[in-house]
């Protein structure tokens, strides 16, 4: 899970001993959740005011809030993909002729399964932002699910503090100092986006949102992007 795996069979492999899936894949999924529970909203809400907020409101915070399940969806599967592809460079030989590529392919493994994270670190952002789907609904949502917006609150802000460990965890052995302070500024920005006070009690809808959420995706290495390209 994702895919067509069973939510027991994904808990399953998660309990089991295998590297993967494992913590940025789980944070990733809790971020879809959250994005899932506001986009459930927006259907209840339009259910009972089509157009709270404006005409196309709640339209573009669907949308917003769609385009983050996707892209949180999709981090969870090149989170594990990231993963076994830094096991596959750590298990390259150490010594003679066909070790000469190993350090390459640790490094360039090591920037992806430090990428995928600062990814979701910013999609979290973006769903918490004051400007937001989630700060959208809180105002203007139906007020008997009200509490399905608090709970995705609280799980977009587990998602965020994840993918940060994840990110830093990546980054105490990386080698590339570039690397290191592009990855930790991009944290900061993203959190104090994310954590910023919020905006005057007004229901205005997320704007761009499915195009913010592509640019997020945009930063991640080609070859996670492209299937085509991975080896």
């Amino acid at each position: 899970m994702p895919g067509d795996e069973t939510l027991e069979a994904y808990l399953e492999r998660l309990a089991s001993a295998a590297p993967t899936p494992g913590g940025g894949a789980a944070a990733a999924l809790t971020l879809a959740q959250a994005a899932a529970l506001l986009a459930m909203v927006c259907r209840l809400t339009r259910a009972r005011d089509p157009e709270p907020g404006g005409p196309g409101a709640l339209a573009a915070c669907l949308a917003d809030a769609e385009a983050a399940r996707a892209g949180a969806t999709l981090l969870a599967r090149l989170d594990s993909e990231a993963f076994e592809g830094y096991a596959r460079a750590l298990n390259l030989p150490k010594d003679g002729p066909e070790s000469m590529g190993r350090p390459a392919a640790l490094a360039r493994a090591l920037e992806e399964s430090a990428r995928v994270p600062a990814c979701l670190h910013e999609l979290a952002a973006h769903v918490l932002r004051p400007g937001g789907c989630l700060r959208y609904l809180a105002l203007a949502g139906n007020p008997r699910v009200l509490s399905d917006v608090h709970v995705a609150r609280h799980l977009a802000l587990a998602a965020l503090a994840s993918a940060r460990e994840n990110v830093l965890v990546n980054l105490k052995v990386c080698k590339d100092p570039a690397l290191v302070r592009e990855l930790e500024e991009r944290l900061e920005r993203s959190g104090a986006a994310a954590l910023a006070a919020p905006e005057p009690a007004s229901p205005n809808p997320p704007q761009n949102g499915p195009a913010t959420v592509t640019e997020i995706l945009q930063s991640l290495p080609e070859r996670l992007r492209n299937p085509g390209g991975r080896a």
